[in-house]
């Protein structure tokens, strides 16, 4: 009797033994909320109301949730550095005091250079740039601040005119001579417009 007893009590034991191992085979693969024993530690289905081996009720632990996704920041663009203008505006320090406007090209050099005061025309007498500098396209001067400043001879020939473009002798009496004479109308304070040895230099 004794015996029977003793193969009772350890197949008993057996089979606690295997309930969790084959419940949890059953659950392999599948996502399921897990219970956890607080008395032992072991972990069981969540058909389970207690535990196998020391009976202790059992508390319910969720799975446990999957890592959060990484975000990755995209990368920001290089930054490209704004191209050079092919022109670059002068700064005012960069600007000459004088110019000195020489007779070449001519067929005869009759007259000495003429000494421009090209900064007091600008910063002191406050001539605006496009009085002088010009770029006509239909009719209209076009030409910026920030555009390369020709000399007049590239586009005014010494010798002869050229369809609507005078001749460059005309173009600075027009230019210089005319305003001259305009300010002395109005009766304000202007450069010389009378006599050719006011502006031009006595030859060497």
């Amino acid at each position: 009797m004794t015996c029977q007893k003793s193969m009772v009590i350890i197949i008993f034991a057996v089979i606690l033994t295997l309930i969790p191992f084959v419940a949890l085979q059953n659950t392999y693969g599948e996502e399921k909320r897990l219970k956890d024993c607080p008395g032992c530690g072991t972990r069981h289905p969540s058909d389970y109301l207690f535990c196998p081996y020391d009976g202790t009720p059992l508390g319910i632990m969720p799975a446990k949730a999957p890592p959060p996704e990484t975000v990755q920041t995209p990368a920001k663009p290089a930054q490209v550095p704004p191209k050079a203008s092919k022109a670059p505006q002068k700064a005012a320090s960069t600007l000459p005091d004088d110019i000195l406007i020489r007779n070449d090209g001519y067929k005869a050099d009759k007259k000495g250079p003429v000494k421009l005061s090209h900064r007091a025309h600008s910063k002191e007498y406050k001539v605006a740039c496009t009085d002088c500098h010009h770029d006509y396209q239909d009719g209209k001067n076009v030409w910026k601040e920030e555009m390369p400043a020709k000399k007049c001879r590239e586009c005014h020939n010494p010798l002869k005119k050229q369809g609507k473009v005078m001749k460059l002798q005309i173009a600075y009496h027009k230019n210089c001579k005319s305003c001259h004479k305009d300010l002395a109308k109005e009766g304000k304070k202007t450069g010389p417009h009378k006599k050719c040895k006011e502006c031009h230099q006595k030859k060497k």
